[in-house]
């Protein structure tokens, strides 16, 4: 059998007492260049209850999940306080809780870097083909001292947005610009049999592998 461990992160960044999460969207526009492409618009999400390290079966305290969340009881009325835009965490973190503003600035990079390193992990799996393109998700945590924790990839993240300002302000054009972004790659394949990244029609997306 075959194991994964992961150690819990005893000091999480907490916002208003309560753990919280990253949601970072990314694609892998081309396989052949590898051309990899992160959403500089993330979301933060909160636990509906405060941390404590205790009560280890409750998952409003220790999951950041949404469908774990929706068990609160007053998950309604609070719905619209658990998720924040990225650009108003880190106003939060420099405003409100006094951490230098260069630190909040550094959390993306590390973002970056995390999603670099898995990314080279996995390119012994991938098959170059042409014409393939998919859109992922990747959550991360930060610790008090704002640094950048790896929790999860997936294959399909969830793109619901009906109802929270916070969805409504991301989902949609990072979704257009995905499609953008494809159909240039496949366009570009097409007409010359190859991709030129500088290319690409990038509003929100940056560049993050090329090669």
């Amino acid at each position: 059998d075959r194991f994964v461990f992961q150690k819990y992160i005893e000091k999480p960044m907490l916002i208003t007492s309560r753990k919280t999460e990253i949601r970072v969207y990314w694609m892998i526009a081309c396989l052949k260049p590898l051309l990899v492409l992160v959403y500089t618009d993330h979301v933060l999400r909160l636990n509906a209850m405060p941390f404590s390290l205790g009560d280890w079966n409750n998952p409003l305290v220790h999951i950041t999940n949404i469908n774990q969340q929706r068990e609160a009881g007053n998950f309604d009325e609070i719905k619209h306080d658990l998720k924040w835009m990225f650009a108003d965490l880190k106003e939060h973190l420099v405003s409100e809780m006094g951490y230098p503003r260069e630190k909040a600035d550094a959390i993306q990079p590390q973002i970056f870097q995390i999603l670099k390193n898995a990314v080279k992990a996995m390119r012994p799996k991938f098959i170059e083909t042409l014409g393939r393109f998919e859109l992922f998700g990747m959550d991360v945590m930060c610790d008090t001292d704002l640094h950048v924790w790896l929790t999860e990839l997936q294959l399909g993240p969830g793109l619901s947005h009906t109802g929270h300002p916070v969805k409504v302000q991301v989902i949609p054009p990072m979704v257009a610009e995905t499609a953008a972004i494809a159909h240039n790659v496949l366009t570009q394949q097409a007409q010359t049999g190859t991709v030129v990244a500088d290319k690409l029609p990038l509003k929100k997306y940056h560049l993050l592998v090329s090669e």
